[in-house]
């Protein structure tokens, strides 16, 4: 959920701005997960790196080198959210240049709780 406010005014060649923004943002971890990876093991001669390995090979063939499940008690709830104010100011210069300037200020808090 994202909410923005932004405001500008135009005095002659000068573009005045403000705004604000808000995010919140929330997020559940539920501690699972694997990994896998391929090497050149099952396509090198006499399963030593040689000239013969081909990673891609390893994969098409569907020969793991390691697989890596992980399964636990570590579940998470994320919550963040974020306050920015800012302040942008553009100035026509000339017709092909412009010159932009601004501030911004962002603060952020974050809550994390597990099982």
């Amino acid at each position: 959920m994202d909410y923005h406010a932004d405001l500008s005014k135009v005095v002659g060649n000068d573009t005045l701005g403000v705004g604000a923004v808000y995010y919140h943002i929330r997020a559940y971890d539920d501690s699972w997960g694997y990994g896998t990876n391929f090497t050149q093991n099952a396509t090198s001669q006499n399963s030593t790196s040689g000239p013969t390995e081909f990673v891609p090979a390893h994969f098409l063939l569907g020969a793991l080198d390691g697989y890596h499940p992980f399964l636990g008690e570590t579940g998470m709830s994320q919550t963040t959210n974020w306050w920015g104010l800012y302040g942008p100011d553009q100035w026509q210069v000339t017709k092909s240049l412009a010159l932009t300037a601004g501030l911004r200020w962002i603060m952020s808090a974050l809550l994390i709780s597990t099982k």
